[in-house]
């Protein structure tokens, strides 16, 4: 009860800073008091750029709620490739756009929910892996985040991804630990199906990842039941039913997947011969004509992504190895350790104090600082590895979190578009690195008993 009521006093401070937060950014915009940062209608237009597009878009959409148009909006959305993320925004703007304006106030419905699904999700994460205690600081910790709580007050997709993806890893987790009886295990795969929906239709470029995190969950689920000597029927069944899920998903529901759009086009390319012309995609035609590799393998398909990155952002100051191409398996193996450097420590403090070219030298500065925290999480998180190496569950937050980052460093080459996708991921690392502080202060406490009762 005591912790019930902690974690609902947390959601209420969390509730009431995010609302603080945009109307003060939304006061900052009408006023312009920060032009070049933040627009009239408390869009951050340099660090939040396609958010200006999604505003837009949910404005469009809204009117046609508002007219009762509702065939209009469901096939308006169906044309965007940003429509399943906007659909919730056009909602809230249609129901108090009229009186606030079509602003981040006017998001502020869905931005809250999002902020504060995010933290109860920490929370239970930290909960059913270490302790309550270990979840509430996590989730505390997840909440004073500077920078994820200014992008949460944007209209972007990044909270809903961040949302979906401990979702994700909480049922996936709750599979492993605790799914005893079919009921239990049939929760727990309906979690992860629901969160597998959201980021399909939200983030459906970023699904090979989610099958490394799966191998390692179903490699978890085998391991612990050898090393129980127990078979169970329940966490079985789960696993078989989410990797079929996992296999069906984008087959019955076909989305938006830059890699799959730009293999259809090599193929019609193939089809069409010497003598006739293909039809041919004029949004792909300079990426495709700057890219030959194939793509239908997992390692043309991260080198067709990061070289889209590379050639997207020439003249972002933020960019790293963008001299670096990957075009084959080898070529991903000899770059793997610079990945993990990248994935955990990037940006490095070389480029903590340099004015950015659209953040300039605050952001740069504020960005700086969450670095350097979390360099001392990860510090905590390793001691947490060390002191609780037999726990099965730690090893498998530890090695999705190192998936996501890996993986996302193998294609982002722009750090700041590294960092707001590697959000999800690095809260994994906090709920280890607080452990870790735990393991600390409980051995400093328990030191400094032993020192006094040692004293005559």
């Amino acid at each position: 009860m005591i912790v019930s009521r902690s974690l609902l006093r947390l959601l209420l401070a969390a509730a009431a800073l995010h609302l603080v937060s945009v109307i003060t950014i939304s006061f900052i915009g009408k006023q312009q008091i920060l032009p070049h940062t933040f627009d009239q209608s408390g869009i951050g237009t340099t660090f939040a750029v396609d958010s200006t597009v999604y505003r837009y878009e949910a404005e469009a959409m809204a009117q046609l709620l508002q007219q009762g148009r509702l065939r209009e909006w469901w096939n308006f959305g169906n044309r965007l490739r940003s429509s399943s993320h906007v659909r919730p925004y056009s909602i809230s703007f249609a129901l108090v756009g009229k009186l606030s304006g079509y602003g981040i106030l006017a998001a502020e419905p869905v931005n809250l929910c999002y902020y504060l699904a995010i933290l109860v999700l920490t929370y239970a994460i930290g909960a059913e892996v270490f302790s309550q205690r270990v979840g509430l600081r996590a989730a505390t910790i997840v909440g004073l985040w500077p920078s994820l709580l200014l992008y949460s007050t944007q209209v972007l997709r990044d909270s809903l991804v961040i949302g979906a993806n401990l979702l994700f890893i909480l049922g996936l987790l709750l599979c492993l630990k605790s799914a005893r009886s079919f009921a239990q295990a049939g929760g727990a795969a309906g979690m992860v199906a629901a969160s597998l929906l959201i980021l399909w239709l939200v983030r459906a470029d970023g699904w090979e990842p989610l099958w490394l995190v799966l191998a390692i969950a179903t490699v978890t689920c085998v391991f612990s039941q050898l090393k129980d000597r127990r078979f169970e029927y329940g966490k079985t069944i789960a696993f078989i039913a989410i990797l079929l899920f996992a296999y069906w998903l984008p087959r019955a529901l076909p989305t938006f997947r830059l890699v799959d759009l730009i293999e259809h086009q090599a193929q019609l390319n193939q089809r069409s011969g010497e003598g006739a012309a293909a039809p041919f995609n004029t949004q792909l035609a300079e990426t495709e004509a700057s890219w030959h590799k194939p793509v239908g393998r997992l390692a043309g398909k991260i080198g067709f992504l990061r070289h889209r990155f590379i050639i997207r952002y020439p003249m972002a100051g933020s960019n790293i190895d963008t001299n670096v191409e990957l075009s084959s398996i080898g070529d991903i193996v000899r770059y793997l350790p610079r990945a993990v450097e990248i994935g955990f420590l990037a940006p490095f403090p070389n480029m903590w104090f340099a004015r950015g070219a659209q953040v300039g030298k605050s952001g740069r500065v504020l960005v700086g600082g969450e670095m350097l925290v979390m360099y001392l999480i990860i510090a905590l998180m390793l001691l947490t590895l060390i002191h609780l190496w037999d726990n099965l569950m730690v090893w498998f937050l530890f090695a999705s979190a190192a998936a996501g980052c890996i993986a996302l460093s193998l294609v982002v080459v722009n750090m700041s578009s590294l960092y707001r996708m590697r959000y999800p991921f690095f809260i994994l690392l906090i709920i280890l690195g607080v452990q870790g502080w735990h393991i600390v202060r409980e051995r400093f406490t328990s030191d400094r008993a032993a020192n006094a009762v040692a004293l005559p």
